[in-house]
């Protein structure tokens, strides 16, 4: 049996495996993206996005500085769209949401090495 077949048994449903992917997986994610930083990213584009401020809510308008935990956070929940919890705490044109998104695409643009 294969780890796919083993998954599949355990957890039949695609919402299944994306809430064990939230509920187990993410905090592992977010430690071993915290261990290769430094090695699939630049040192100038760690400095930007460490000089960047970031908006957690539009209205009322507020501000806090880059956090690499955040971002390791919001990078894993990427692919989870569906899950319960991502439905429930990142609805669309929410400040969650665009937070999200917000941390996403400052990383992904900042982060290319």
């Amino acid at each position: 049996m294969d780890i796919a077949e083993v998954i599949n048994q355990v957890l039949p449903t695609p919402n299944e495996q994306h809430d064990f992917m939230y509920n187990k997986m993410i905090p592992v994610m977010q430690r071993v993206l915290a261990e290769i930083r430094d090695k699939v990213t630049a040192q100038s584009g760690r400095a930007e996005v460490e000089s960047l401020t970031m908006h957690p809510t539009r209205i009322p308008l507020t501000s806090e500085p880059w956090d690499w935990n955040k971002y390791y956070y919001f990078l894993s929940l990427s692919g989870l769209h569906n899950t319960s919890y991502f439905i429930l705490n990142y609805p669309d044109q929410s400040n969650s949401n665009k937070f999200y998104n917000d941390y996403n695409t400052q990383g992904h643009s900042y982060l290319k090495n």
